[in-house]
């Protein structure tokens, strides 16, 4: 198995890691996250491909955060995603709002 110290990293070497439903990107200095959908890979590799070509932050190879959501703002899977974990939070809002409510009617807040 060949390591680090084997031969030098391309300059567009990149971490990557899955975490949940997400797959992260690490370069130099910061990482953005994909969702793991067919388009968030192939929008993962479209961005590990333009690595060679650039690796300054904001560019098609090292993209923000921003640059990834915007793309996908048009795919379906991506947008089910997010609308799921916008209702999980406000369920944890509103069940966090009747247990203080509860808690008053006891008298102990």
């Amino acid at each position: 198995m060949a390591n680090e110290r084997d031969y030098p990293l391309p300059r567009g070497a990149a971490n990557i890691w899955i975490a949940s439903d997400v797959i992260w990107l690490g370069f130099d200095g910061h990482s953005t996250y994909f969702p793991a959908t067919l388009k968030g890979l192939q929008l993962l590799l479209a961005t590990l491909k333009e690595r060679t070509k650039s690796t300054v932050i904001g560019t098609n190879g090292q993209p923000t955060q921003y640059q990834v959501e915007r793309t996908l703002q048009r795919d379906k899977r991506w947008n089910e995603m997010l609308r799921i974990m916008q209702g999980v939070d406000e369920g944890a809002r509103k069940e966090e709002r009747e247990s203080e409510e509860f808690l008053k009617d006891l008298g102990l807040l």
